[in-house]
């Protein structure tokens, strides 16, 4: 990089290279399904009325310790997932030229990768491989800026059969302007017409810090669909004060693969029809779309942009759902509403709720027990959301197996540490969850048990589980112990 405003492209290609390298050694493809989970992580960020562009123009006031702060950290993950595996043996020089400190990297380098992510699916990936092959040979050992990237790209690009660009009026270096010179990003208002679907954008507010200029900010968007007929990825654009008409075909959402920088709210009939098809055959959306939507639907009825009725509805498929991301954005949002709800005079019936969507993967887990050393990737973490959730709550079945089990541990265990999976039976990964439970609901027996064997714990991540479910204790003399 020749100077601080293009380090996005430095951290976005690192972070996304990280993915592509950890999916290439695994022999898996587990960064495509993270990168909804990233783009919601950084989404959240960006809406805050703090948040800064990841870039600035080289002729403005530059400062790097106040441009690069916890907000642009992520915006530039989802711009370019595809990068190639040989990209960690990169010779260009998209390195800063000394080290600095920043408040919050990780976050940063989410938001630059969705944007560089965007510009690979903009081009393709063939494009976007050979464009980075000819940008190593070009500036091998050398610095390099997003010009030149995009100029490379570009070349290649217009020089390809299939193009996105080449019957356009702007350049892709004005696309990728739009989105790393302005503040925030775009919300896309979708609505039903005559069989097909009228998109139109305006900037986001979450709340009323952001200055009322950003309002008017528009975004060149590409709009990733597949073609009705041959299903093949295809580009469209919702250009600044402009709408678009799509023909979706048997698809219900826009951008399915979740990575796009933005915000979907759909109209009533659309919201309508994906209730629907999630209980008739959740898989026709994809589990990254399925992710976005519940992040999008529950992070605009948080601020009364769309209502809660759509949101819960819409949450009801989550009885089938079989994959952990969806869930796991159920869970991140679930605190803000406890934290809100709990005092209300209904909040029981919204704990039933709850209850009701995580009960059969419960049941599912209960009666499918499987070991450490056996559970799938992500599995473990959907357990422990779904016993913490359920057993917390009080459900009788998961309150009895709590106990079960702990009858079992003080007698397999009595002479053990509970660190020994030999005599302890219960999954590392529900144990935190379980261990709480037992004390919450308990007559106080439980407590003394765990804080003996705390007391003789010597692994600190054993400690820790144990610690937080005597934590969960209702008695006072238990807390001031």
């Amino acid at each position: 990089m020749r100077w601080w405003n293009n380090l996005w492209l430095n951290e976005g290609f690192a972070s996304m290279v990280g993915l592509k390298a950890a999916d290439y050694v695994d022999n898996v493809i587990v960064g495509m399904g993270e990168m909804s989970i990233m783009a919601a992580r950084a989404l959240r960020a960006d809406q805050s009325p703090s948040s800064s562009p990841i870039s600035r123009h080289i002729e403005e006031s530059f400062n790097p310790d106040s441009a690069f702060n916890q907000i642009t950290y992520r915006k530039i993950i989802i711009l370019a997932y595809a990068t190639l595996t040989q990209m960690m043996f990169l010779r260009v020089r998209f390195v800063a030229p000394v080290l600095m400190s920043l408040s919050a990297p990780i976050r940063f380098s989410y938001q630059a990768a969705l944007i560089i992510a965007m510009v690979e699916r903009i081009v393709g990936d063939d494009v976007f491989r050979e464009g980075l092959r000819q940008l190593l040979i070009k500036f091998s050992y050398k610095n390099a800026d997003h010009e030149d990237l995009l100029a490379v790209l570009t070349f290649v690009h217009n020089t390809c059969s299939k193009t996105h660009l080449i019957e356009q009026n702007f350049t892709l270096s004005e696309v990728i302007e739009t989105w790393i010179y302005q503040n925030g990003f775009p919300i896309l208002d979708v609505q039903k017409v005559d069989g097909r679907v009228k998109v139109s954008q305006k900037a986001y507010r979450h709340t009323g810090g952001r200055s009322r200029i950003d309002d008017y900010l528009q975004w060149k968007i590409p709009l990733f669909i597949r073609d009705p007929k041959s299903l093949e990825p295809s580009v469209h654009w919702l250009l600044e004060n402009n709408t678009a008409v799509l023909d979706l075909g048997e698809d219900i959402v826009l951008d399915r693969n979740g990575q796009s920088f933005l915000r979907i709210r759909y109209d009533g009939l659309i919201y309508a029809d994906i209730i629907e098809r999630l209980h008739l055959d959740m898989n026709s959306i994809p589990v990254s779309a399925r992710t976005r939507l519940m992040d999008d639907c529950f992070t605009l009825a948080e601020t009364g942009n769309l209502s809660y009725a759509y949101t819960f509805n819409i949450s009801a498929y989550l009885r089938h759902e079989t994959a952990y991301p969806p869930i796991n954005m159920l869970n991140a949002h679930l605190d803000f509403l406890v934290s809100r709800l709990n005092v209300h005079p209904n909040f029981d019936q919204f704990q039933k709720f709850i209850i009701t969507l995580l009960v059969p993967h419960f049941e599912r887990f209960i009666n499918n027990p499987v070991s450490n050393e056996k559970i799938e990737m992500y599995q473990d973490k959907l357990a422990e959301i779904v016993f913490t959730r359920v057993c917390i709550n009080g459900f009788p079945a998961c309150l009895s197996h709590a106990h079960n089990l702990l009858s079992i541990l003080r007698v397999s265990c009595r002479d053990s540490l509970l660190s020994n999976n030999t005599c302890n039976i219960i999954p590392t990964y529900v144990r935190q969850p379980l261990y709480a439970a037992a004390v919450m609901y308990g007559k106080g027996e439980e407590f003394e048990f765990f804080h003996e064997k705390w007391e003789k714990e010597i692994y600190d991540g054993e400690r820790e589980k144990i610690w937080v479910g005597m934590a969960a204790s209702r008695k006072k003399e238990h807390i001031h112990r």
